[in-house]
């Protein structure tokens, strides 16, 4: 209902008529730019220096259909003590016990710098892992795999084992001058997804470790210790299956002090050995 006041009704009526013609045109030609597929909005890439959007490896969420190469180098944290200097980098598996590994490398002797990428491939790791290459550490840790186990799970998926490979030994054999370890990646889930299921999943896993462990000569084998805590009744990882929890944290750091020795031993007596 219109309410008129003054003395012109039926003028006044018109033009409240005309206002309601003009905004059910406006709404219309709205409507009709909204269906416009041309003119639906993109999401622009992440900016250099900001940490992008989490590709996640919890069970239930949306998937790309091929690895993500877009993923800009993210900044990296300085060496922290003294001694031989540690570079590890991995996904968020390393992201969630960052804190462990940095305290435990540091009253290990070393001087640690940990870059945990949350959601990354290999291939979208890449540029993050080769800034390391200016900073010349002594020793190198790859934890890297768990996403590309789920990019070759996922149905839809481009991705191949060689994407995951290629994307490796560029990482690892930009350091010639450092001593190079890998991790594992567990392969005993036990709940699928919407994305992929647990088989296949694990199926990519296997073929991720048998690589890793017939192309490296040093690998921490993280998957080993997943499997034996988990028959042990007292696993590693959280209820996502992936995810250390805090116990878990602790022995992913451990295992990565016990490589670092392994590998200033190696240093001290020969020269470094890295990837083939």
């Amino acid at each position: 209902m219109v309410l008129v006041l003054g003395s012109r009704p039926r003028v006044r009526r018109l033009g409240a008529l005309a206002i309601v013609v003009i905004i059910v045109a406006l709404v219309a030609v709205t409507a009709t730019r909204g269906s416009d597929p041309g003119s639906a909005a993109v999401a622009p890439p992440p900016a250099t220096g900001t940490r992008a959007a989490p590709v996640s490896e919890t069970p239930g969420t949306a998937r790309p259909t091929a690895p993500d190469t877009r993923r800009p180098a993210q900044p990296i944290e300085p060496y922290r003590g003294a001694g031989a200097k540690v570079a590890v980098i991995g996904d968020s598996i390393t992201f969630v016990a960052r804190d462990e590994i940095r305290a435990a490398l540091t009253s290990g002797g070393f001087a640690p710098s940990v870059a945990g990428l949350y959601g990354y491939t290999a291939t979208g790791a890449a540029p993050t892992a080769l800034s390391y290459v200016a900073t010349a550490p002594d020793i190198v840790v790859v934890e890297l795999g768990t996403n590309d186990a789920t990019e070759l799970a996922y149905p839809a998926s481009t991705a191949t084992p060689a994407t995951y490979r290629d994307a490796m030994r560029r990482i690892t054999e930009a350091f010639p001058g450092a001593c190079v370890a890998v991790t594992t990646v567990t392969t005993d889930r036990t709940k699928s997804a919407l994305h992929f299921r647990a088989d296949a999943w694990n199926a990519a896993a296997r073929g991720i470790d048998d690589w890793l462990r017939t192309t490296y000569p040093n690998v921490i084998d993280w998957q080993s210790a997943i499997h034996h805590d988990g028959l042990a009744g007292t696993p590693l990882v959280q209820d996502d299956e992936v995810h250390p929890d805090p116990r878990g944290a602790a022995v992913l750091a451990q295992l990565d002090v016990d490589a670092a020795e392994h590998c200033a031993a190696q240093r001290e007596s020969g020269p470094a050995v890295t990837s083939p």
